[in-house]
């Protein structure tokens, strides 16, 4: 046999024996190797999504302890929270949700499982305040969270409007009762029981010729009643920030003279205090503090 034959049959024995064994797969990454596919002939929309969540929305974002957060601060329907990618675990979310305060803003909080998908979000406003001659306040603006991937709609209801010479306004945490009490005050969503999202207004009072307004309800704590205005009802302590606010605490009553209520604080949920006023010098009351919703949760 001639040497170009041999030198043939060389080359074409190499050929085949390195082509066997890129297919069969070997310790330089063949397409398979002990019966499994090596990752560079993987198909990539095969490869299964980690766990986690991934998504965008909110007027802020930031990551604290290995979770990323969402807040929205913007009173009405601004930017949704928009869910790109959800993995087989850690698919839930944790969230906190205030709405507009009146008394105060009620408080919504737990974990829900999520699906892909544009959850729309609906930051509530506070309630513009009455006045001291019989006027009541407007009730809170409700906070949302709905559709997309949300398997149930949540809703923070706004905190009831507080009462000028009529009934309190009932809502997340009731408005707090007149001060031709002992009045009607405002009821609170659930309560009582677990899922009460805030407390009653106080009743309002009379003593020795004295009206004095109760305080509204707040997520902590009944509002109260005393001659001298009643104090509003506590708020509640949450971390999902990472830090501890006090969010929703209710506003005072107003009591004697001539006094214009104060605003409630925004993105707390917090009640407006309470107006009064003295021979026909009629007190304005205030806005109550607009609401607040946060996302948090394990991302990819």
């Amino acid at each position: 046999m001639g040497l170009k034959s041999t030198l043939g049959k060389t080359v074409g024995g190499l050929i085949r024996v390195n082509r066997s064994k890129d297919l069969a797969g070997d310790k330089e990454g063949g397409a398979a190797r002990n019966g499994q596919l090596n990752s560079r002939y993987v198909r990539q929309d095969s490869i299964p999504t980690p766990p986690g969540i991934s998504a965008t929305g909110g007027q802020s974002t930031y990551v604290y302890n290995g979770k990323k957060i969402h807040v929205w601060t913007t009173e009405g329907s601004g930017t949704p929270f928009n869910v790109t990618s959800v993995g087989p675990t850690n698919n839930t979310i944790e969230y906190f949700i205030v709405g507009g305060g009146g008394g105060a803003g009620g408080v919504l909080t737990g974990t829900i499982p999520i699906s892909g998908g544009t959850i729309t979000v609906t930051l509530g406003a506070g309630g513009v305040g009455g006045d001291a001659n019989g006027v009541p306040g407007v009730t809170g603006s409700n906070s949302i969270l709905t559709g997309g991937g949300l398997p149930a709609t949540l809703t923070a209801l706004g905190g009831g409007g507080g009462a000028g010479a009529n009934p309190a306004l009932s809502g997340g945490s009731g408005g707090g009762g007149g001060g031709d009490g002992p009045g009607t005050p405002g009821s609170a969503t659930n309560y009582p029981g677990p899922t009460a999202q805030g407390y009653p207004g106080g009743t309002g009072c009379t003593v020795g010729g004295q009206r004095a307004g109760a305080g509204g309800g707040g997520a902590g704590g009944a509002g109260q009643d005393r001659s001298a205005g009643g104090a509003g009802g506590s708020g509640r302590a949450n971390s999902i920030t990472g830090s501890s606010v006090t969010y929703a605490a209710g506003g005072a009553g107003g009591a004697t003279g001539q006094v214009h209520g104060v605003a409630g604080t925004d993105e707390r949920g917090n009640g407006a205090s309470g107006a009064t006023s003295i021979s026909g010098s009629i007190g304005v009351g205030a806005v109550g503090g607009s609401g607040i919703i946060i996302i948090r949760y394990v991302f990819i």
